[in-house]
């Protein structure tokens, strides 16, 4: 998780408008919060469906910068 996390805060301070959205196969919760409050987008586990990671890319490109 640490590694993860800490790659999320670099990728806000250096660029604080860049979307990430997290795809992985470890579906712990705490690890899930943890990204999304280090500034992941969404944090989607495996197996993720093309239509649910469709909707979020989809919803991260249309927020305004």
């Amino acid at each position: 998780m640490g590694e993860r996390v800490e790659v999320l805060e670099h990728l806000r301070r250096d660029r604080p408008t860049l979307r990430v959205i997290v795809l992985t196969g470890n579906e712990d919760v705490e690890v899930a919060r943890a990204t999304l409050r280090a500034g992941a987008f969404d944090d989607l586990g495996k197996p993720c469906g093309i239509d649910v990671l469709a909707r979020v890319v989809a919803a991260a490109v249309a927020l305004p910068i």
